[in-house]
């Protein structure tokens, strides 16, 4: 490539030696054609430029190297939730309030042969209570004696000889006055209500009643002979309230002289009735008998506190039935 460049140096160099050659040998002018003057030499034919070598390809520019994939920002991780609030255990519940337990009411006694008589000891002139049972409706027993009762209502005189009176007109319970071993008895016998009914309900029926005459507090009869025990035929009425567990029965002694009609009030408790203690002086005690308290008996006394012969005092038996209103 610098090989032109050395050769026009040499041409040079040449053309100025000659030069200086000819002007030497002394100072004296000669006439001489003026020479033709060498022509400047040829402005050498620049060496042929170097071609511009042709532009290099280009090296591409280095390809934008794909940037890795950058590195996924990774999901939020789903934030632990914070540990649930741990569902306290069910509290035991409160049990509901036990039902209080209702005092257990008197039950119902069951129908059953039930028996209650006044029994007059001639001997000892006493008057005396006694509750128990029956084995048949229509026998009465009287101090160990069995009296057969008949099934027709007799109303004869009660004595020694005829030794019963009843009211057999009912049919779930008997009642009046039998005697035996010398003790007269008034009584009721029946088969008592299985199941009580509710609300109100009104009986009627008869009375048989005998005056003390000489009854006192004691339950003693004095004077000297029995026979001033009298009996009379009476009626009654009775109002029972079975919600209230009260009733009222109005006994019309049938002795108009002496006792006459008094007014006795009990408490209802099963399917019997008793008189409370307001009146010590006037006691009532009974029972409903039958389907539904269809029938009602009992016993009653009076005493007025005198012990004469004109003591109103008596006591007696009843016996009836409901009334439709």
């Amino acid at each position: 490539m610098n090989i032109p460049f050395k050769l026009s140096a040499i041409v040079i160099a040449c053309s100025l030696g000659l030069t200086a050659c000819g002007g030497g040998g002394g100072s004296s002018l000669s006439t001489q054609s003026t020479p033709t003057p060498t022509p400047p030499a040829p402005t050498p034919t620049p060496p042929a430029p170097t071609p511009t070598p042709p532009a290099p390809t280009p090296t591409p520019p280095a390809p934008t190297p794909t940037p890795p994939a950058p590195t996924p920002t990774p999901p939020a991780p789903t934030p632990t939730p914070p540990a649930p609030t741990p569902t306290p255990p069910a509290p035991t519940p409160t049990p509901p309030a036990p039902t209080p337990t209702p005092p257990a009411p008197t039950p119902t006694p069951p129908a059953s042969n039930s028996s209650v008589k006044f029994i007059v000891d001639t001997a000892s002139k006493t008057l005396t209570t006694v509750n128990d049972t029956f084995t048949a409706l229509r026998t009465v027993v009287v101090d160990g004696v069995s009296i057969q009762l008949p099934n027709k209502t007799d109303r004869t005189t009660l004595t020694e000889a005829d030794n019963y009176r009843i009211f057999n007109n009912l049919d779930n319970v008997v009642y009046g006055a039998a005697t035996g071993n010398g003790k007269h008895a008034l009584f009721v016998q029946g088969n008592l209500t299985a199941d009580m009914p509710s609300g109100t309900a009104k009986y009627s029926g008869q009375v048989l009643h005998y005056r003390g005459r000489v009854l006192n507090g004691s339950g003693v009869l004095t004077g000297s002979n029995i026979d001033y025990t009298y009996t009379y035929n009476g009626t009654f009425t009775a109002t029972a309230d079975f919600s209230s567990k009260k009733l009222s029965a109005i006994i019309n002694s049938g002795d108009s002289s002496y006792m006459g009609t008094k007014t006795f009030n009990a408490v209802i408790n099963g399917n019997r009735f008793k008189s409370d203690s307001s009146s010590p002086d006037q006691t009532i005690e009974g029972g409903f008998y039958g389907a539904n308290a269809a029938e009602i008996a009992g016993k009653y006394q009076f005493i007025d506190g005198k012990s004469d012969t004109l003591s109103d005092s008596g006591f007696g038996v009843f016996g009836g039935k409901k009334q439709t209103p």
